[in-house]
């Protein structure tokens, strides 16, 4: 998970993925501090002294979230089933360790792997700043590219799930302020990112 968290937040600062792909939730849990002690070098491990780990409240971990807090973790465990499994991870980070411990599914974390290591730009929005400089304004994972041009047209193309769709050539007026429309494949599903723990 290291690897991976190490590796999706590389494209993120490249700035290569897509909107939809930062967006993404992970199911979570997350449990707040009892305030009895702070979570240190020695008792790190002892997190059911630090947080109240009987009252968990339901979250969704953005992907830049969920790679910040592996990335600044401070206390990681893993979870295991009555079998003796590993089923998930808890992770708190540095800087809010006093505050919550957050609890993810290995099946979701899978899932959220899965899903950044398919992400794959079809279409995206740039600006050139006053300094020259590029500013990514917009980027579109495939799918939803290849729904919006479906909708664009008035649903007049019958399209599959693997559609390709370039969508360089759409009326100006959907770049209003400036934009740059660029079109771009990123194909990060050949980085190999891990799956698991």
């Amino acid at each position: 998970m290291f690897l991976a968290a190490f590796s999706i937040r590389k494209l993120i600062d490249s700035e290569n993925l897509s909107d939809e792909c930062l967006a993404y939730k992970v199911p979570a849990e997350k449990f707040r501090a009892t305030g009895a002690k702070r979570p240190d070098s020695m008792n790190w491990h002892h997190f059911d002294e630090h947080f109240d780990t009987g009252a968990p409240v339901p979250c969704g971990l953005t992907t830049r979230d969920l790679c910040n807090l592996l990335i600044h973790s401070f206390q990681f465990l893993f979870v295991f089933s009555d079998e003796g499994a590993i089923c998930g991870f808890m992770v708190s980070s540095d800087r809010l360790r006093a505050k919550w411990l957050h609890m993810v599914g290995l099946s979701e974390a899978i899932q959220w792997v899965r899903y950044v290591a398919t992400d794959d730009i079809d279409y995206s929005e740039m600006r050139r700043t006053r300094k020259g400089d590029i500013k990514w304004i917009r980027s579109r994972r495939w799918e939803e590219a290849a729904r919006e041009m479906y909708q664009y047209l008035g649903g007049g193309l019958l399209m599959g799930r693997r559609t390709r769709m370039n969508l360089s050539r759409m009326s100006q007026r959907q770049f209003a302020g400036g934009a740059e429309p660029h079109s771009r494949s990123t194909k990060n599903g050949g980085l190999g990112l891990a799956a698991g723990c």
